[in-house]
Order: C-alpha cells, then structure tokens, then sequence
C-alpha cells in the first residue's frame, strides 16, 4: 500500500543540503497550540483556507481498557471528534459492526474532511474503508469502492472531488478519483506502466498528484491532468513522490537523488526544483500554498525541523518565532492564503503537539 504521508512504497529515508539563495527574512509567527480531546496525544493532517484542521487523537477505553485514534475537526477554538455514527456498510460485505477507529487527513473549505476508518472484518481480519465527512451535517459517508477492498481516502478539493487509494481485485493498490460531479462511479487513475499507483492530493480543477509504479519497477510523482498521468521525473534516483499540489499545478513532494538520499522537491514550469535541507542529509515536502512550500527538514546534527520554502530559499520555522525554548518545531504539515502554517512542535516538557503559527 502506497501511503502518501509518509514515504511510500520502498522508502528508507535518509537524505543532503541545497539551496542557498539569498532571501528576505520572512515574516515572524506567533505559536498557537492546539487544545486536546480526551487527554490523548494529537496527530494534525491539514489546515484549510478558513483555519479549520483535521488529525487524529488518541482515545483510550479506561473500562475495556482499549486504546485507538478517532479523527478531530478543529475549529472555534475546539478540537471536535468527527462523527462515526451513519456509515452504512450496505453493499460492502468484506465489513462488520460498526466502525471503531478513524483517521481524518484532509478537509476543504466547506468542511469537507476525507480519511478512513477500521472496522471488524472476517477472520479477525482489520478492513480499511475510505470515507468522507461533512462537517456541517455532521454525517460521514463510505467512498463506494468494491466490496470487501481496503480503500483511503487522501485528498479532497472545494468541489468535493475526492482521491485516493485502494485495493483491486488482483490486491494491487491502485489511485482512484470519486468525482462530485458523477458520484455513482470511481475512476481508476491508472498507472505509469506498473501496477501500483496512489493519489495524494488534488486541486480545484481537478489536477491530482501521487506517485506509480513504471514498468521497469521504479516509482514515480506524477501529475494527472485531462486523463492523462504524466511523470514529473526524479532529482536523479530511482524514486520521487507527490504529496501536495496548488492551483497553479505545481506539485511539491520528495525525491531521492543521484547519491541514494532524499530531498524535498518543487515541480513548478515544467522543471524539477531540489529545496535542499537546513544542513542534513534529508527533506520532505508536505505541503504547498502558491510559492510557499512547508515540511521537515535535517539540520547539521540530523534533527528534524519544521521549514518554510518562500520561493527562493529554505527557511528553519524555529527560527522565525519570535523567542526559542517554549515550541520546538518538528514538522510543517500544511499552509493557507492567509500564510498560516501547521505544524506539529515538543514542547519544553517534552510533549509532541500540533501547534498553528500564525504571521506577525
């Protein structure tokens, strides 16, 4: 299974240093951590462009003393648990009882949130199905996928188009877009000339990137535009892999190079852009706002942090808060119009946390 979050497919992730073009400081943040549900750690996904953000938190069962994640809707100041009531398994037999762990790892601007769920299946076997939530009526709703296919869903855009990935008859994981438009069929991406293939992101008009499989093994970030699935290339190695696209169709994701690491890369007028690291062996991009670029990056001592590529250069995120010691900035997962990063951050008890910077 492709899993676009992390790095997929064959992945073992090291990585070497890039850019250094001379840039304005940016702007400063303020740090706004996230408030907690039900005393578990956070895990945040996404942020849209009204500042509402989708995660995961852990929820634990004192009385069967049981432990799992339950999706989140964070907006008005509270971190809100996405409903599980509703789903109908109808039609999808591979499937019983109710769902009872979810993931959310996308939302749109009308409140929108994709992911997936657990639930029972024969055998004591755990199924994954993609699902979608609508936040303002409060339902969840199953992607229609085949029955008894482990599906996720990765990416949705403002039309409700949503993308993502599952498994077919043959148990290969293919990229599937479920259109708004045409709600009664999934596409099937198709693939560069191999068998798997994942979608991790789409835009508004309905260009979509992931990373397949080719026919002779390697894989490859791709964009998918008018049916048509092209390669964006490699910064050299074997591997690339799209995670996020804007409206422009410029992809950001990772790729290894030519010396086997792997670095956060910009697909942007046909050219293949490496951002470089803070110093370290390895970067990833997660995120992508017009110009703006976030992720995680190595530093010299090959600590992860949080970056901001501007356009021009990579920025450490620590160093662009107003005083150090009470965040220290892991990973940038997302950013908005408004310049609003998120990010996941420890704090100086030692605490991993989702965290929203917020331009000052």
């Amino acid at each position: 299974m492709i899993h676009p979050r992390t790095i997929v497919l064959v992945l073992a992730l090291t990585v070497s240093d890039g850019l250094n073009a001379q840039s304005p400081r940016p702007r400063r943040y303020a740090v706004k951590p996230l408030p907690s549900l039900g005393g578990g750690d956070c895990k945040a996904m996404a942020l849209n462009h009204v500042a509402q953000i989708v995660g995961s938190y852990r929820s634990v069962d004192r009385l069967r003393s049981v432990t799992t994640r339950m999706a989140f809707l964070f907006e008005q100041e509270r971190l809100w648990q996405l409903p599980m009531g509703g789903l109908s398994l109808s039609g999808n037999p591979g499937g019983t009882g109710p769902p009872s762990e979810s993931r959310a790892v996308d939302v749109n601007d009308g409140g929108i949130a994709v992911g997936w769920v657990r639930r029972a299946a024969p055998k004591a076997q755990l199924a994954w199905e993609a699902v979608s939530w609508d936040w303002k009526r409060q339902t969840m709703s199953r992607v229609p996928i085949g029955a008894g296919q482990n599906s996720f869903a990765y990416g949705v855009n403002l039309h409700g188009d949503i993308v993502g990935t599952y498994e077919n008859a043959k148990g290969d994981t293919r990229a599937f877009l479920w259109p708004a438009a045409k709600p009664e069929r999934i596409v099937d991406l198709g693939t560069l000339g191999g068998s798997i293939a994942s979608a991790s992101a789409i835009n508004d008009h309905q260009q979509i990137t992931g990373a397949s499989t080719t026919r002779e093994g390697a894989q490859r970030a791709f964009i998918h535009t008018d049916g048509k699935l092209k390669t964006v290339g490699t910064l050299g190695g074997p591997i690339s892999q799209g995670n996020a696209i804007n409206s422009n169709g410029d992809v950001a994701g990772v790729s290894q190079t030519r010396t086997g690491k792997f670095h956060a890369f910009l697909f942007q007028d046909g050219k293949l852009l490496d951002l470089g690291t803070l110093g370290g062996n390895f970067s990833y991009a997660s995120g992508i706002y017009g110009t703006m670029v976030v992720g995680k990056a190595e530093d010299k001592g090959l600590v992860a942090r949080a970056f901001l590529f501007d356009g021009k250069r990579m920025w450490d995120l620590n160093q662009l808060l107003p005083r150090a010691g009470d965040w220290f900035l892991t990973e940038a997962l997302d950013v908005n119009s408004k310049g609003q990063i998120l990010c996941m951050a420890r704090s100086s008890s030692g605490r991993l946390h989702p965290v929203l910077l917020l331009p000052i």
